[in-house]
């Protein structure tokens, strides 16, 4: 978790490999004031038996996964931990 960050951070390998497609681009500044543009896609959330549709970055390979604040808007109860389980889905529900 890293409550200075907006949005969820997953390398784009694993997004690609779970299916979730990108649909913007945005541009985020890191903590060092560089910017940097990333694709951005909404992808399925499931923290035990809750889920939630969440944005994700698609992040560089050598980035650890992360949970942004908008994930975790509403779920403060929830604990993430990324041990090789995929928990991310895309969003494929009408």
């Amino acid at each position: 978790m890293d409550t200075g960050s907006s949005l969820t951070a997953i390398p784009a390998s694993i997004l690609h490999r779970l299916g979730v497609t990108p649909h913007r681009k945005n541009i985020f500044e890191l903590a060092d004031g560089r910017e940097i543009e990333r694709d951005v896609g909404r992808a399925w959330l499931r923290i035990g038996q809750q889920s939630e549709i969440t944005l994700v970055m698609f992040a560089d390979a050598e980035t650890e996964p992360l949970l942004g604040a908008i994930s975790l808007q509403g779920s403060v109860s929830f604990c993430w931990v990324v041990s090789g389980v995929a928990v991310l889905k895309q969003y494929d529900r009408p």
